[in-house]
């Protein structure tokens, strides 16, 4: 590191200016300020004596880069090939701008506050901005202004989401924030108002099980109608600020900090059965044989608690499950996977507890607190895996659901490996899915799938899908898990899903209901079912329900070479699949201000319904020409619609210009190597779409191991194809594609690779 400049700049602050950070030393906190990529600026505020500690966010350790620092009068500019930032030595004011001078973020004039509680940052907010992610929270907006987000994993049955906080937004402007903690910390975004108060869980002493560290109804005492604070609840504040050009590049920018979603199993994102909960391997074989009699496509039946007799016992409960290893081969037989409800509870008369407290593996809890699992302590987290839950595996288990995550009970005065419970709680469900993700990932080659509760920043990497907790089944409910999706997508965390139907089932069910949830539920991540309702199968809904739910299903399995071909997009391109209209259409004010409607991928155009007895709905078309899933209609964009939407369909448009790969069978298995899709093209614009294949099971892919096939389309519908990757079990070769127009036959095409 070269020195340019040591200088004492008053009587109370001090700076060091090098060629890769700006260090300034004042008598309470120390600053640093420095670029790990060109456009990826790192703020360090820390008070005197703050220790630097793992916060298992980031994937990396990124390092300062080599910057050009100058002096102009009170400011030091630092610089780089992409962003220019000033600090202002004397307020410690900064700026950051790109190479054409235009303003990308700005600091209040005094950003750094302190006190004994932990460190804010202020930033300016411009009156236009917008802000968009902060995880799952039950508030659902999209947009996060006006309200305060505070990151403090928690459940409530009476709420319409759980919160799972993610330190991470990306502004309108645009650029993205990532606050390096895992300490609990509040997001006041303009003048802000709170949620309402969670419910109260109390145990036997009549003490809350998972208290805030905040009184909830206490707002950010920071907050304001022009700044975005954020108060961190620690004595080092370390955050990233991500300057790029699209919402997608920024969410590769957090991909680049935190780790990259891994490919999860073809199975994954087919149809996933569940309920609480199946009692016995006969039920789940019996449900099984009616799927395939009634030839309604599953490819995951999941078994909830109780597989065994107390929590913490990892051992099946013979009596109900006598013979797992045989049952599940028989689901496999089906091409059916199993996945099974874990739990982070280690009870006193489990099984395992003994054992487990004189490995010093358990989290230090009250007396009369629930013990458990300690996954901070790295050699837990291998015992966890090899002795536990390894087994699980060897008789078939492929899929791991880290149930009741937050930690659902997580009380004052537990203490764990790391230190305390305010800096374990919000990774705790991150800590959880490495352990099972190293560990697998480890020992076999097929990829790892974890459903959890809960979410922090860094748990993409893992192979997780956040689900978005034990909600109601109402149609308000319903009406925020449609904004609630979007906006996890929008905090970097890719794979998400709902309940189909809710979970705690009230007296706003009815079929309807269902049915509208399962047209909507298709065009989400992971498309899967759960809920508190003793039958909750297909055909438990009576005759018309169980029609119009297995066509959807149908629908679902038709669009996987789409699905998994957008997944793809996700670990190469960090481009989610559920997409915000702000992330597409970001000039245009009226789609932006949308929330109720989405993209999927970059061709479906998805408008739910989401109101009891609605038979229409509006929907608004952004530019461009636009044709009704349904009829083949064309409308020309920017206006509004009022769609038909009788109970059997769901308002959905295609972009002109997409090419959607749709399988001709009903396909059970993971493999599409024997499917060759059909390609449905919207001509009108000019178009283009990689096709991608792969074994769909195992980690082949990242050594290169897939098919890539680019197939463009003019504006009159004519495609062409090229062949963009070739290995493995997906060697160049001459193939057919029938090629579905909306309103003339089908034309099938011959594509010749070359002799080379």
């Amino acid at each position: 590191m070269l020195i340019k400049e040591i200088a004492t700049l008053n009587q109370s602050n001090f700076h060091v200016l090098s060629d890769e950070e700006l260090l300034i030393e004042t008598p309470e906190m120390d600053l640093s300020a420095g670029f790990v990529s060109p456009d990826v600026l790192r703020l360090i505020a820390r008070k005197k004596g703050a220790k630097q500690e793992e916060t298992f966010v980031l994937n990396q350790k990124p390092e300062w880069i080599k910057i050009q620092p100058r002096i102009d009068g009170e400011k030091v500019i630092l610089s780089t090939s992409l962003v220019q930032v000033s600090v202002d030595m004397q307020t410690l004011q900064f700026k950051a701008y790109n190479q054409q001078g235009a303003l990308l973020v700005s600091s209040k004039e005094a950003p750094w506050t302190h006190s004994t509680r932990g460190i804010t940052l202020s930033l300016e907010l411009d009156p236009k901005e917008k802000i968009y992610g902060l995880g799952q929270d039950p508030m659902a907006n999209l947009d996060q202004n006006g309200h305060e987000r505070r990151m403090w994993n928690a459940t409530d049955r009476k709420r319409k989401s759980g919160n799972n906080g993610i330190p991470f937004y990306t502004s309108s402007k645009p650029y993205g924030f990532l606050l390096n903690s895992s300490y609990p910390s509040r997001f006041a975004v303009g003048k802000a108002t709170v949620a309402q108060p969670p419910e109260l869980r109390i145990d036997e002493k009549c003490q809350e099980k998972n208290p805030f560290p905040w009184p909830w109804n206490q707002p950010n005492p920071f907050s304001s109608p022009d700044d975005l604070s954020v108060l961190l609840d620690s004595d080092r504040f370390e955050c990233f600020f991500v300057f790029k050009d699209s919402f997608d590049d920024i969410q590769k920018g957090y991909g680049w900090l935190t780790g990259t979603p891994p490919m999860p199993p073809m199975w994954a994102f087919g149809f996933i059965q569940s309920k609480n909960r199946y009692r016995s391997m006969e039920e789940l074989k019996a449900i099984a044989d009616k799927y395939r009699k009634k030839n309604v496509p599953l490819n995951c039946l999941v078994i909830d608690w109780l597989w065994f007799k107390e929590f913490g016992d990892y051992e099946w409960n013979k009596a109900h499950w006598p013979d797992p290893e045989k049952g599940i081969q028989y689901l496999n037989d089906l091409g059916i996977q199993v996945m099974q409800a874990q739990h982070p509870y280690i009870d006193r008369e489990s099984l395992q507890y003994q054992s487990l407290l004189q490995k010093g593996f358990l989290n230090h809890v009250p007396a009369h607190a629930r013990p458990t699992f300690d996954f901070s302590n790295p050699q837990a987290q291998a015992y966890y895996w090899d002795r536990l839950v390894k087994k699980l595996y060897q008789i078939g288990i492929r899929g791991f659901w880290t149930d009741m995550g937050e930690p659902e009970d997580h009380p004052l005065g537990t203490n764990s490996y790391i230190g305390s419970r305010e800096r374990l709680h919000n990774i705790y469900a991150s800590l959880w899915s490495q352990a099972i993700y190293e560990g697998q990932r480890r020992d076999f080659d097929e990829r790892v799938y974890i459903l959890s509760r809960a979410a922090y920043a860094g748990i993409q990497r893992n192979g997780v899908t956040l689900w978005s907790n034990d909600i109601s089944a109402s149609w308000e409910v319903l009406k925020d898990q449609v904004v609630v999706g979007q906006t996890v997508a929008l905090s970097g965390q890719p794979y998400w899903c709902t309940d189909i139907g809710g979970f705690v089932t009230g007296r706003e069910f009815s079929p309807e209901l269902i049915i509208r949830w399962y047209q909507w539920g298709v065009f989400c991540p992971i498309f899967r079912t759960h809920g508190t309702r003793a039958d909750n199968e297909v055909w438990s809904f009576g005759p018309e329900a169980e029609k119009i739910i297995s066509s959807y299903i149908k629908l679902r399995t038709r669009l996987l070479p789409y699905i998994y071909s957008c997944a793809h997009m996700i670990t190469k391109q960090a481009k989610p699949m559920m997409r915000g209209m702000c992330m597409d259409f970001p000039h245009d004010k009226i789609a932006v201000s949308q929330q109720s409607q989405y993209m999927f991928g970059p061709c479906f155009l998805v408008a739910p319904v989401t109101e009891p007895g609605c038979r229409s709905r509006k929907v608004y078309l952004p530019q461009g020409l636009w044709y009704d899933f349904w009829t083949n209609e064309t409308y020309e964009g920017e206006q509004w619609l009022d769609v038909f939407a009788p109970l059997e369909q769901i308002p959905l448009f295609v972009k002109a210009g997409s090419i959607i790969p749709m399988a001709k069978s009903l396909f059970q298995t993971g493999d599409m190597r024997g499917d060759q899709p059909d390609l449905h093209v919207y001509p009108g614009q000019e178009g283009q779409f990689d096709f991608y294949e792969d074994d769909g099971k195992t980690y082949g892919y990242e050594k290169g191991e897939y098919g890539l096939t680019e197939i463009t389309m003019d504006k009159t519908g004519n495609v062409s194809m090229h062949t963009k990757h070739e290995s493995g079990i997906y060697p160049k070769r001459d193939r057919q594609f029938y090629i579905v127009y909306p309103e003339k036959a089908s034309t099938k095409i011959e594509y010749f690779v070359d002799a080379d």
